[in-house]
């Protein structure tokens, strides 16, 4: 596994690397957690990649507002532990759809999650172990993410 780089706050480690095991989930778990309460592996090589893959941990019960992505799909996948997620498919009017994400099928029902382009949703980290992958197009644009309350 070759290390690309930092970001300054030591939450965010840019990997050229084509496997996520435990060698990589425990780099993930020896960077810090930033201002938000996150830290993220990434597989690409920097912002301005064309596709976005990211190892996601972040401290538990930590829950990213409902907002919605407006250039891309979003794909999420429970490595481990659980995430729920809830998503306003119908409208931010109507009832989320509520889906817990986990690698146990039996208490979860299912481990992966589509999200279209413009959908609100939001996640909560259930466990602390929980680490999971999030890819979308890129770049990265601060824009692209609209954020919506309740």
């Amino acid at each position: 596994m070759k290390k690309i780089k930092y970001t300054t706050d030591r939450s965010l480690l840019f990997i050229e690397d084509e496997v996520l095991g435990k060698d990589q989930i425990d780099v993930l778990k020896n960077l810090q957690f930033s201002e938000t309460g996150t830290r993220r592996l990434c597989f690409h090589s920097s912002n301005e990649s064309l596709f976005h893959v990211m190892a996601v941990q972040a401290l538990e019960n930590f829950e990213f507002t409902r907002h919605a992505h407006v250039d891309s799909d979003e794909l999420i996948v429970v490595v481990q532990g659980k995430l729920r997620v809830r998503v306003w498919s119908t409208g931010e009017h109507y009832e989320p759809q509520v889906h817990f994400l986990g690698n146990d099928l039996e208490e979860c029902d299912c481990a992966a999650i589509c999200i279209p382009m413009n959908t609100l949703h939001d996640t909560m980290v259930m466990n602390a172990d929980t680490v999971y992958l999030e890819s979308k197009l890129g770049p990265f644009k601060p824009e692209s993410t609209v954020y919506k309350t309740c």
